[in-house]
């Protein structure tokens, strides 16, 4: 039987989603993109496969709280691939990928993903993986943090200190991100919140 691969990914960026428009080129860029994948089959349980972390430049401005929240500034990816010439590579790694681990990933690093996909002509040439897993909204109850209004979603930070009882390193880096987001799904699945993989 061949290994299920599951992939958690997380991107930096330029700024925040713009809201008000579906045009590309008024949505924030991506700086960098970072990436663990893993392995499962009925023999094992989920094994670090492979990384991926790759700064980019977004041919954008960086705006500047943008930077005070990842640290990468223009001087880091001066000289850079673009996203055009980053895709590819990023395209090959998440090849045979059924199972898309994110946290907030589908009202944001998704959506990010798609309009530069959009912006640089490649949209149609993304392997989407079948399967995807926003752990933040997973772990909206299971955190049991209250908010105005009943419980709220955690943070990264907060789920990976509830899931694990201490905080991680490198905070808002594409790869240390994905491996925090990596590390809570595999905590829910130790306690039986995610199945059927």
């Amino acid at each position: 039987m061949s290994a299920t691969l599951v992939m958690a990914y997380d991107l930096e960026t330029t700024g925040l989603l713009n809201q008000s428009t579906n045009d590309p080129e008024q949505q924030p860029g991506i700086v960098e993109i970072g990436a663990v994948k893993y392995a499962i089959d009925e023999n094992r349980p989920l094994q670090w496969f492979e990384d991926f972390q790759m700064l980019i430049d977004p041919e954008c401005l960086i705006e500047e709280s943008a930077q005070k929240i990842t640290g990468i500034g223009p001087e880091m990816v001066a000289g850079k691939n673009n996203f055009f010439q980053a895709f590819p590579m990023f395209r090959d790694f998440c090849f045979g990928v059924r199972h898309l681990v994110t946290f907030n990933g589908e009202a944001y690093d998704n959506k990010v993903l798609q309009y530069q996909m959009i912006r640089y002509g490649v949209e149609t040439k993304f392997p989407w993986p079948p399967i995807h897993h926003d752990v933040m909204k997973i772990g909206g109850d299971i955190a049991g943090l209250v908010g105005k209004q009943g419980n709220k979603y955690p943070k990264l930070s907060e789920m990976y200190n509830h899931c694990h009882g201490r905080d991680y390193d490198d905070h808002h880096r594409g790869l240390s991100d994905a491996k925090a987001t990596m590390g809570c799904w595999k905590w829910l699945i130790d306690n039986n919140y995610v199945l059927g993989l």
